[in-house]
């Protein structure tokens, strides 16, 4: 099977609530053990930052749904290749954010990840939105 990843970020066309936002995640979740996608969706305000991997044709339908979802706005490409290997394996589809937690540890995932893996995780995501930021101010 050749795997396939994608990382991207958007923008909601509204502000959503962390039970929302919670609620959407394990949908999200129960869709990718299905699609045997796995990965990590955090939000930060109204941004998205998710990546997503798994077998190529899922992972291609998936995000051209993302394209057509009323929900996203400026979606933004970042990094799309194959992998040889999983990044997150075990995780159908974590959910991180600052402010709203899952209220269930164990939601979304196949196998519950370390709090510090997920920090981590949040941690390396805003740090790469902030250099996006930053980049995108020096080109201006």
């Amino acid at each position: 099977m050749e795997l396939h990843q994608i990382l991207y970020s958007s923008l909601a066309k509204r502000a959503y609530t962390g039970q929302e936002l919670r609620e959407m995640a394990q949908d999200f979740a129960a869709r990718n053990r299905q699609l045997e996608i796995t990965g990590l969706l955090t939000m930060e305000r109204r941004a998205f930052v998710q990546v997503f991997e798994g077998p190529k044709e899922a992972v291609l339908g998936l995000y051209a749904g993302i394209w057509r979802d009323p929900r996203h706005d400026h979606v933004l490409t970042l990094i799309e290749h194959p992998v040889a290997e999983r990044e997150f394996p075990d995780w159908s589809m974590e959910y991180s954010a600052p402010e709203a937690a899952p209220a269930d540890p164990a939601a979304g995932k196949r196998d519950a990840a370390p709090a510090s893996d997920l920090q981590l995780a949040h941690g390396l995501l805003i740090a790469l939105r902030n250099e996006l930021r930053r980049t995108s101010i020096q080109r201006a």
